[in-house]
Order: C-alpha cells, then structure tokens, then sequence
C-alpha cells in the first residue's frame, strides 16, 4: 500500500469514528384473525332461495413506523384477507394478489403544525360518516384540521395537454340513477379529462367545553366537473363520570349543473354507561336523502357498521364470501353492508364479565328500516327487529377467542324468512 493510500484510509478512518450513529428507531405492531361463519337468508330473507354458506377467512395486517427522530416518522400498514380454499379445488397459500396497502404516509411537524401526507386513515363526523383509508394529506394546527382526499386522477397526456378518445373509470353522476357512481366513461377527442377528476376537501375546529369536546366541520367533495356536493355539520363527545355521550348532525347538499339537487341528513346519538367489565348503551341514528334515487346519504365514502346481519357487525364480510349482510352490494356492487347510507336504527347494548375476568358476554337488540323513501314512488321498507350476542374469552396475552352471532326477525317488507349467522374467530394482537 503506498503512502499516500495509507494516509487516505487513515482520514477515512478517523471521520469515521468522529461521525455520530444515524440510529432508526423501527416499531411494529400488528394483529391476525382466523374466522369460521355459516350463515342463511341473508340476500334475500327467503328460504326458496338456497343462499346458505359456510366458510373460513383470515385477516393478516401489520403496521411500521420508522423515524429518525421524534420530529418525523413513516407509516406502513399492511393487510392480506382472503377466505380459505379456492374455487376449483387448488391449494390457497399461493395466492398473490390480495396484500393491501393500507397505509403509506409521512408524519411530520412543522411550523407547530403536524402533517400527515401519503395515503392513510380519514374521519368525517367522528369516523360516523368516513373512516377509511384514502390517499391526500391532513394538517393539524392545535384544534384546527384540514384533510384533502384524492379520489380520482385523470389526467391529460400529449404535448397540447388535450388527447383524443380516453377510456377510464372515475366517479360521475348518473342522470338516470340521480346518484354519485361508478361509472367506465370513454371522452370523445378533444375533452379535457381533467374534468373527470374526483377531490374531497374538508376543515373542522376541536374545542373542549367542559367536559365535552365540539366539533364544527365544512367539507366540500367534486364529484365530477359537473356534480358538487356540500357538508357541513357538527358533533360532540364527552364524558361525565361513568357516562359516555355522543353525537353527530351533518348534511350534504348537492347540486348537478342543469339537473337535480338536494339535501340529505346523517344524524346519530349515543349514551353509555361504564362500570368496570359491565356496560349498557343506547344509540340510535337516520341517513338518508329522499332526493337522491335510492334515498341514500350522498357522502365520500361511509362506513357504518351497526348491524351483523344488515351490515356485517363482528363477523362481517372481510374477504367476500365470509361473512355475508344483506345490503352488500346494495350501494355499489362489491360494497359491504357497512357503506350503505339510507337507514335509520334504533339500538340497545349490553355487556358484563362472565365466571372470571377473562370471560364475558355482549348483546344487542336492534331494530332498523330505511329512512328515506325513493323519489321513483318506493317506499322505505322496515327490515326488522335484531337480535346480536357474543361471548369472549382472554385465551392469553393478547390472544382471544370469541363466538356468536345475529338473528333477524324480518318484516314482510324484507322477506318471507328470517335470516341468521353464525361465527367463531380467533383474534391475536401484537
């Protein structure tokens, strides 16, 4: 080695060991849960109809963060769902395409303001009306928050920014249907596609009056260039030594240029009582909108999830055949139960410790029937009185095992039957 290599590798060296350890401080966290569900009459609370199943899905999701320091950190979940077997008879292990991402985004301060930016978790009325992922960026200012949500990117291509004939599918308003839908749209030549984009823009303001916390909140969503919609509302949550009380009022006005308008209503109200392992609540809410063509709230995309047999509850649809309510599909096709928006319910809880304290017993009775009548002339149909019991048991640390189900006594308007479900799940946190 001549000299001045010597004398090179030496200064390397001694920078070396005079810079400090960029330490990355990793987190992981996660949860696993192993399901087995039958179930009958849950499409259309007929027995004429075979519609009876049984099956076994799991749910894997593990979410990251890695941070250099306290100031910023990324933020990866990821999920895999999927129901046991295959159609056809081939093994299921090697399935590849079902890993979401359900989280990817930065989370930093700045100017005392925090960002999240990337693709993450939204709540609109306290997660009543949205909790769900999307992708855009929140920015929080004390009890300032202001959330921008990118639902659809279309955008133009070619050096004049205006491209001929475009096939693509992006969120428009359906005339016929007078609703918000999906829809596969082919532009004639010379159309801006950018019209087609889809974005949600929205502000609330968290003041503490006592012992409650308010909430004040305007969004605004652009359906497409020639659908808007409007929400403004409020919501409230507090508690008040062992009661727990909650509540939402939010409305959406739309508006569709040269076509229809109107105004929907989501409210909710809760009251529950906490004493160690017993407790009791009662809630009740109303979405709809009779201007809309299937009376449904028109909203960015809901979930509500009150029901096990009308809209999935405990053992709902995680996979797409386990787990099965009646109003899947009712919204969209290849939507769950809980993104249906025109209902209204009234439900009564309960829950206690059984034998030890790792054992205990929860039920609910609800009752629950559309709230909104159809501007074609249909009436709201009652879909009847509920009945929902589960048991737990704390198997160990972080492992637990719970069984149960729901009945449905349903009204004429719904079927002939009544429909049921069954189901057992292992669920393990970590």
């Amino acid at each position: 080695m001549s000299k001045y290599l010597k004398i090179l590798v030496a200064a390397l060296a001694a920078v070396a060991l005079a810079t400090p350890a960029v330490a990355i401080t990793l987190d992981a966290k996660g949860m696993f849960i192993v399901r087995g569900i039958m179930s009958d009459n849950v499409k259309d609370a007929n027995d004429d109809t075979d519609d009876s199943t049984a099956a076994f899905d799991q749910r894997f999701r593990l979410m990251t963060t890695a941070a250099l320091s306290d100031a910023v950190k990324m933020v990866v979940d990821f999920e895999a769902d999927y129901t046991w077997g295959r159609d056809g008879g081939s093994i299921r292990a090697d399935k590849t395409d079902e890993l979401e991402l359900r989280a990817a985004y930065l989370d930093f301060t700045a100017m005392d303001t925090n960002f999240k930016v990337g693709t993450q978790t939204f709540n609109l009325a306290n997660g009543f009306i949205m909790n769900e992922q999307a992708t855009g960026l929140v920015a929080k200012y004390r009890g300032l928050t202001f959330s921008y949500i990118k639902l659809t990117e279309t955008t133009n291509i070619g050096g004049g920014g205006i491209v001929g004939s475009k096939t693509t599918t992006s969120p428009v308003w359906d005339e016929d249907a007078g609703q918000y839908v999906q829809k596969t749209t082919t532009s004639p030549s010379g159309e801006d596609h950018e019209s087609l984009e889809s974005d949600y823009y929205g502000a609330s303001y968290a003041v503490k009056v006592g012992d409650f916390t308010l909430t004040p909140e305007v969004g605004y969503l652009r359906a497409t260039s020639e659908a808007d919609v409007y929400f403004f509302g409020a919501g409230a949550k507090g508690k008040v030594d062992k009661i727990i009380l909650e509540g939402n009022l939010l409305f959406s006005s739309w508006d569709v240029d040269g076509g229809d308008d109107g105004l929907g209503t989501a409210a909710y109200a809760k009251a529950g009582y906490v004493d160690g392992p017993t407790s009791f609540a009662i809630s009740a809410a109303f979405v709809g909108d009779e201007d809309n063509a299937n009376g449904e709230f028109v909203d960015v995309d809901g979930f509500r999830n009150w029901s096990e047999m009308l809209a999935g509850g405990e053992f709902g649809n995680m996979s797409g055949k386990a787990g099965t309510a009646y109003l899947d599909g009712k919204s969209a096709p290849g939507d769950p139960g809980y993104y249906y928006s025109n209902y209204m319910y009234v439900r009564l809880d309960a829950g206690t410790r059984l034998f030890n304290e790792k054992s205990g017993i929860r039920a609910a009775y609800i009752y629950a029937q559309e709230a909104a009548d159809h501007p074609d002339g249909t009436d709201a149909i009652t879909f009847g009185h509920e009945l929902d019991a589960y048991f737990d048991y704390a198997i160990t640390k972080g492992l637990k095992w719970t069984t149960g189900g729901g009945y449905l006594f349903a009204d004429d308007d719904l079927g002939p039957d009544d429909m049921w479900k069954l189901g057992t799940k292992l669920t393990y946190v970590f």
